[in-house]
């Protein structure tokens, strides 16, 4: 009867230790970038990188959080200066005139 008793009390015991499961789902860092302009013909640098040419069917880019300089170019001419912060999981836009 004790074996009975000891059999039952591990298989308990064991079914029911099934372990604790913990899930964190994290976003992965981005912003972005939209560009407002009636005209679409420009280009942009951030961060003095490589100048970009703007591409209508491109309506936001991604870009990392934080600090950023923007400049945007219509015939080699800066148009637009701006230092920008941007947010995680945010759109920030810019109007190119």
């Amino acid at each position: 009867m004790k074996f009975i008793v000891a059999i039952i009390f591990l298989s308990v015991l064991v079914s029911s230790c099934g372990g604790y499961r913990s899930e964190v789902n994290q976003n992965s860092e981005k912003g972005f970038l939209k560009f407002k302009s009636s005209v679409p013909e420009f280009s942009f640098v951030i961060d003095e990188g490589v100048q970009m040419n703007n591409d209508p069917k491109i309506d936001q880019y991604e870009i990392k959080p934080g600090k950023h300089n923007v400049k945007v170019y219509r015939d080699d001419k800066l148009i637009v200066n701006r230092i920008i912060f941007v947010d995680n999981q945010t759109i920030f836009e810019i109007e190119v005139p």
